[in-house]
């Protein structure tokens, strides 16, 4: 099983307020919202996880 990337996390951030648009009612709509705050959070901190990663890397790995 692949692990989600910060893309993936972003388009569901976005499915999720395409469909707060046409929620039937407020309290859907709320829900939706926060789930799209949601995913643009674990998206943001996916991404700067990949950025350390690579600034590791980089650097050769951790040392002890």
């Amino acid at each position: 099983m692949a692990l989600s990337t910060r893309d993936d996390y972003r388009q569901n951030a976005t499915d999720c307020l395409r469909l707060a648009r046409s929620a039937p009612n407020p309290s859907d709509r709320a829900a939706l919202v926060n789930m799209a705050r949601t995913w643009s959070g674990l998206a943001e901190h996916a991404a700067a996880i990949s950025c350390l990663a690579e600034l590791v890397a980089a650097e050769g790995g951790i040392k002890p």
